[in-house]
């Protein structure tokens, strides 16, 4: 297709919804319940505002050789609140048995009176005050869940 893309699509955009979490649950679980009631099947994050009050973050300690990336080139740590979001983003897929919610999220914390910023790929989540998160539908037949030949891992790929 292309020497520097794997793929590009051009969906239909569907439902923009928007939900509030409540305080003390977890983040991921109330995203699922959110797609499921509104019968969502893809989409990606379109705006979010917030505190969390806990989170568990993965960073790859430095790029990788070969893939996939390895367990032990990956960096988790927990970071406890509270925490305002500075930025949460991502996209969601969920279909029969296929479901992925991938989120990518940035917070800052309080250190001594100054804000700290954590952030990566949010492993666990866990609501802190006012959290509203806002996806897009995206409608495309051809995206799924699937094993990626590139990174060597379960991700968004084409039919």
């Amino acid at each position: 297709m292309s020497q520097h893309l794997s793929w590009i699509t051009t969906p239909i955009a569907g439902k923009i919804i928007q939900f509030k979490v409540n305080i003390g649950v977890d983040v991921f679980d109330a995203f699922r319940e959110a797609i499921i009631t509104e019968d969502l099947h893809y989409g990606v994050i379109i705006g979010s505002c917030g505190a969390l009050k806990s989170a568990v973050f993965n960073n790859v300690k430095e790029a990788p050789q070969s893939y996939p990336i390895e367990k032990n080139n990956l960096v988790s740590f927990q970071c406890d609140g509270p925490m305002e979001i500075n930025s949460l983003i991502g996209w969601y897929y969920h279909k029969e048995e296929n479901e992925m919610i991938h989120l990518h999220c940035s917070a800052s914390r309080n250190e001594n009176g100054i804000p700290a910023i954590y952030g990566g790929h949010l492993v666990q989540a866990i609501a802190g005050p006012k959290m509203v998160i806002t996806i897009q539908e995206l409608i495309d037949e051809k995206s799924l869940v699937g094993f990626d030949e590139q990174c060597k891992k379960t991700d968004l790929i084409r039919r």
